[in-house]
């Protein structure tokens, strides 16, 4: 797990890369919708849409406020639409952790 957050932040960003099934970047230009579905502690999840298409097969998220209000590791995993093709991330995982103050 190389990712962590803290309870609460915001402006923080969760960066993606998609990959085909060589394992090769996947141009993300044309993509009909880039999506990011996060499961929480509680088993709730939610999705948003991409804030940002890099290069490189990269997408991100930027959290806005509100969405890391639980403490606990949260599971995540990126859904890219093309008209002719569907290409999911690996599911990946971070922690969020309580502050100190």
């Amino acid at each position: 797990m190389a990712v962590g957050f803290q309870l609460n932040d915001w402006g923080s960003a969760l960066r993606i890369t998609i990959l085909d099934q060589n394992s090769n970047a996947v141009n993300l230009s044309n993509a009909l919708s880039n999506q990011i579905v996060f499961y929480k502690p509680d088993d709730t999840s939610f999705a948003v849409t991409a804030s940002g298409v890099l290069t490189n097969g990269q997408m991100q998220y930027q959290f806005v406020s509100g969405d890391l209000n639980l403490v606990g590791t949260w599971r995540y995993q990126a859904v890219v639409t093309f008209s002719n093709a569907v290409y999911h991330s690996d599911d990946g995982n971070f922690k969020v952790s309580l502050n100190i103050y």
